[in-house]
């Protein structure tokens, strides 16, 4: 691992500790992806820090077990005495595990390490067409329109941005659904919930049975396994997301 750079060993720290932003984040994954090497590194990274956070001492030692034996360090000469370099690199080493116990938090980076729920969540998520009712004309719609264009091209973030404040103006239903799904593809499950849960309030059967299916994406990513499997079994089997429905509602974890 001596050839991984400086800045990509120090985001990975950020990393670990919960301090990327999701741009970074974003980065840090695609350099590994293209490196076998710095995939390697951020594994083993990611790894020790879980290891550490439960401070399963034991687990950390055999990472880094790992790490050494595949690294293939040289033995020490037999003529070095206990004083030599590398026992104090060893035991420099162990002096930072310990210390690493008490300084990294290894928060849930789902993107990496996604749960069963939210790989399950993951393979059912499309885009949902723009097939609901939105108004078309009529003052003060730039905000929905360049939203919607931006939700069409998959610019979620963008699209976000721009329907939510549409929807701080407008009581919009069928939008706060667009929102949500923008916000799912964009990474924060949570705000998306919060956008679909209003939704699923909607008196249009079509917009109602778009948020919940889509709020039982969400809630899954967020793995709360109950809450979402509530909104897949209150989806109509003859409605639109009847059959996605009762698919994914077969294929949920049982308790």
């Amino acid at each position: 691992m001596e050839n991984i750079n400086h800045q990509f060993q120090e985001n990975i720290q950020l990393f670990v500790r919960g301090e990327l932003n999701s741009d970074a984040q974003k980065q840090l994954f695609l350099q590994a992806a293209q490196d076998p090497e710095k995939a390697e590194e951020l594994a083993f990274s990611v790894s020790l820090s879980r290891a550490l956070q439960h401070q399963d001492m034991l687990a950390a030692k055999m990472v880094l077990s790992g790490v050494l034996a595949g690294e293939s360090f040289p033995p020490p000469p037999t003529a070095q005495k206990p004083g030599s370099k590398w026992i104090i690199w060893m035991a420099g080493t162990v002096l930072l595990l310990l210390l690493s116990s008490g300084i990294y938090v290894f928060t849930n980076q789902s993107a990496f390490f996604p749960s069963e729920n939210q790989q399950l969540s993951r393979a059912a998520l499309r885009p949902l067409e723009n097939v609901l009712f939105l108004p078309n004309n009529g003052p003060d719609l730039a905000d929905l329109n360049q939203g919607m264009q931006a939700y069409d091209q998959q610019r979620y973030p963008e699209a976000a941005v721009l329907l939510e404040k549409y929807i701080q103006r407008h009581n919009d239903q069928s939008a706060r659904v667009y929102l949500g799904i923008a916000r799912l593809f964009s990474g924060k499950p949570d705000l998306a919930a919060r956008a679909l849960t209003e939704a699923t309030q909607s008196a249009e059967p079509p917009v109602q049975e778009a948020a919940r299916w889509y709020l039982a994406l969400a809630l899954l990513e967020l793995n709360n396994l109950d809450a979402a499997r509530t909104q897949l079994n209150l989806l109509p089997k003859d409605g639109i997301f009847g059959n996605d429905a009762q698919d994914l509602l077969n294929q949920l974890p049982t308790e």
